[in-house]
């Protein structure tokens, strides 16, 4: 079980939405409206965890554009990397937490768009080893993405799908809000 935890606002549900459609086949989640949980799934998704201690086991940390100091927990434990928008709170965040990050959306980070034009085209900066083990070659990646994703809900789910070792194919995620 690989959990995905997202750090932010209560009132904005987007990149959860997003993600339970996107991970649909392998996702349980625990948000807001309860727990869902499918057989077979490897992944859950958890929308704002409650408590001061959070111990992610091995998984990952997304901590969006709206997220803001009142959403750390006292303690994170056991993460494989951490996701951050190019906010500033969401960096200071991840420069403390002392664990490895992918960095999204500005100029010097890991994954940002190559071209929004006539085709997506995210680019993945340095080689990336996901949580199954593989490695993922730095370069260019062709994204097939809904226009209701906005630039960093999209560069946040790509970096989860990534990680996770699934394709960028997100044409599914169509009609996510």
């Amino acid at each position: 079980m690989i959990p995905v935890i997202l750090l932010g606002e209560k009132s904005d549900r987007r990149l959860y939405h997003a993600l339970c459609r996107l991970l649909a086949y392998r996702c349980g989640h625990c948000g807001q409206d309860g727990f869902c949980w499918q057989q077979g799934a490897d992944v859950l998704l958890i929308e704002q965890p409650q408590g001061n201690r959070l111990d992610v086991g091995g998984g990952l940390i997304v901590v969006g554009e709206n997220f803001s100091a009142q959403h750390v927990p006292a303690h994170l434990l056991h993460a494989q990397y951490v996701v951050v928008s190019n906010t500033e709170q969401a960096r200071l965040f991840a420069a403390g937490c002392g664990l490895p990050v992918l960095g999204c959306g500005g100029r010097f980070d890991s994954l940002s768009f190559s071209s929004r034009q006539e085709q997506t085209v995210i680019t993945l900066q340095q080689d990336l080893q996901r949580l199954d083990g593989g490695k993922l070659p730095a370069g260019d990646y062709p994204v097939e993405v809904p226009v209701e994703l906005e630039d960093d809900d999209l560069l946040l789910c790509a970096a989860v799908l990534l990680l996770l070792g699934e394709d960028l194919k997100i044409e599914s995620a169509r009609n996510i809000l």
